[in-house]
């Protein structure tokens, strides 16, 4: 490990606001779009907004992933595509908040999470008695199907001890001894044929989102393959994380950013990731969202985070620190050193955390990611946990 992190002063913006506001012209159309098929049954939510924020700009182009196509004989033309699309996205980065840190499926705040079920859609026939449910697994049944035969993958600590090697058994950032083992891509998304099923069928829009490829076939890929288990359980999916930011880490209110290679001698590379701490915007998860109100406060709120260069959290004001003595600010940068052929991968599992961060920021939901919709969007439950959180946010404020 190079343990020459630093600060390299005020942090490159996040954001390009002109480019956001291209953005805004099309969230309207599609949820109009959506509607001319499934009418009530479907409102533009925070958490499709922020998956239109996000996604590269071709996919909310006419004809893109999550734009109303020309062509009437494409797949991404029909509403139904689309809507499952936007509730796919939303579902892939809330069960990936879920599973980053493995302590959650104890924990009472994701009991409404669980237990996860794989939804199972029998192509063309539709059960006329229960919709809800036909409905639930259009969206997200896209078929993936891992060989049955495979075996569990069990947590592999070999792998682990190479990244404490790797990086000195202390912290990345801070320095200090005896951290924890932080995977950018969860163990448990890819290490028994069900949750690997499940990944599957929701990893196109983790793609999406992401902007990586997640089930390629025509490559190794160590993610979410139908016919190998725990791929990503490997070192250059880990860094050695001080107990301080790991919580931070795992629940959305930061993230590394890659910022640059270096070639090494003996083919490996130094991999520079950058400190971020995320914005945080008022609590939306779940909401009908307004084009006019909403979106100027969420503008407000992110141009607010980012003229103050992405400041901690309260709680985090003066803890953690860096190997400086300095406290933690978003800028800072750490080196990773791994093999030529693993880059690509760790670049990979960095941008699925930032994308699935930066999403649970948008919606309001950072550092209590169990607040984001996920497939429980027409949950009862889910909607009174989230207006509870919503009404003592507002009478906070």
């Amino acid at each position: 490990m190079d343990h020459s992190s630093q600060h390299i002063g005020e942090p490159e913006p996040l954001f390009s606001f002109p480019e956001l506001e291209l953005r805004r012209a099309y969230p309207q159309p599609l949820e109009t779009y959506i509607r001319t098929i499934y009418e009530d049954l479907f409102r533009l939510r925070t958490e499709h907004v922020a998956a239109i924020l996000l996604v590269n700009f071709r996919e909310i182009k006419p004809n893109g992933a999550l734009g109303p196509g020309n062509d009437p004989c494409a797949v991404f033309n029909d509403p139904g595509w689309l809507k499952g699309t936007l509730n796919s996205i939303d579902a892939f980065c809330k069960r990936y908040m879920l599973h980053l840190d493995t302590e959650n499926v104890a924990h009472q705040d994701w009991g409404h999470a669980l237990p996860e079920t794989l939804e199972l859609w029998k192509g063309n026939e539709i059960n006329t008695d229960d919709l809800t449910s036909d409905f639930r697994a259009q969206d997200y049944d896209s078929h993936f199907r891992t060989d049955a035969g495979l075996q569990d993958y069990p947590q592999d600590t070999v792998e682990e001890d190479k990244c404490r090697n790797r990086d000195g058994n202390v912290c990345v950032v801070t320095g200090k001894a005896n951290p924890k083992i932080f995977w950018f891509f969860p163990s448990t998304l890819n290490n028994t044929v069900i949750r690997n099923d499940m990944t599957g069928n929701l990893a196109g829009s983790g793609e999406l989102i992401a902007d990586i490829d997640l089930t390629t076939i025509r490559r190794p890929n160590p993610f979410c393959n139908k016919r190998q288990l725990g791929g990503s359980h490997k070192a250059w999916n880990m860094i050695c994380i001080d107990p301080a930011i790991y919580k931070p880490l795992t629940s959305g209110l930061c993230a590394f950013k890659h910022y640059e290679d270096a070639k090494l001698q003996y083919g490996n590379v130094k991999v520079a990731l950058q400190f971020y701490w995320m914005p945080r915007t008022k609590g939306r998860f779940g909401q009908p969202f307004d084009m006019e109100n909403d979106w100027q406060h969420l503008m407000d709120e992110l141009q607010a985070s980012q003229d103050k260069s992405y400041p901690p959290p309260s709680s985090c004001e003066n803890e953690p620190t860096t190997t400086s003595g300095e406290p933690l600010r978003s800028g800072h940068l750490i080196h990773v050193i791994v093999p030529d052929q693993d880059v690509r991968y760790l670049k990979s599992a960095v941008k699925v955390h930032w994308a699935c961060s930066m999403f649970t920021s948008l919606c309001g939901a950072s550092g209590r990611p169990y607040l984001l919709s996920g497939k429980e969007y027409d949950n009862p439950i889910m909607h009174r946990v989230q207006h509870q959180a919503i009404w003592e946010e507002q009478g906070d404020n």
